[in-house]
């Protein structure tokens, strides 16, 4: 069993990939908060 950690590779890319999706999206004019939420 893998320990997850704030310091997994795998979460900051993750992350990485949230934080364009949102930049993304606001540019598409509030795509995401029309749609999603």
């Amino acid at each position: 069993m893998r320990v997850e950690t704030i310091e997994d590779p795998t979460s900051a890319v993750a992350q990485a990939l949230i934080e364009r999706f949102e930049a993304t999206a606001a540019e598409k004019g509030g795509w995401l908060d029309q749609h999603v939420r």
